[in-house]
């Protein structure tokens, strides 16, 4: 899918626009799809959770639509490469098997911690936004 400049005002604006962008050809219960769209969805939610603590919860709606969108695209990678659920459980069950230990090691002392964090997170995401368009649905100026 290549898109040009004339089909989207701004590419980043057209990244948000439709969070289900994409999936809706393929089955909403297919393999790939809940393989990945689950534990990313779990993973990043519970990061967030952990990190937000009780000093910053109104942040936890970052996580969330983070969230949202990570899974979405990995889903649409997944089904070109059915390698990525694969990659993605291989992440997921360390994560379950020792949440006891992550948590311990992401949880705020102070609501300046989990506000750091949450910009780091931010940030990680916008870096990874742009990577993803422009080298994964190839959208070009």
């Amino acid at each position: 899918m290549i898109l040009t400049r004339r089909d989207t005002d701004n590419r980043y604006i057209a990244y948000f626009r439709n969070p289900l962008f994409g999936i809706s050809a393929s089955s909403a219960y297919g393999l790939p799809n809940s393989l990945t769209h689950f534990p990313l969805v779990l993973m990043i939610s519970y990061v967030g959770i952990i990190v937000c603590g009780q000093f910053a919860k109104p942040l936890l709606p970052v996580y969330f639509i983070i969230a949202l969108y990570v899974a979405r695209d990995m889903v649409l990678m997944a089904y070109k490469n059915l390698s990525v659920p694969a990659a993605i459980w291989a992440v997921f069950i360390p994560v379950i098997i020792y949440k006891k230990e992550i948590a311990a090691f992401l949880a705020p002392d102070s609501q300046r911690f989990s506000i750091y964090a949450t910009i780091a997170v931010v940030g990680l995401f916008v870096f990874y936004m742009v990577c993803y368009i422009h080298y994964f649905l190839k959208w070009r100026d």
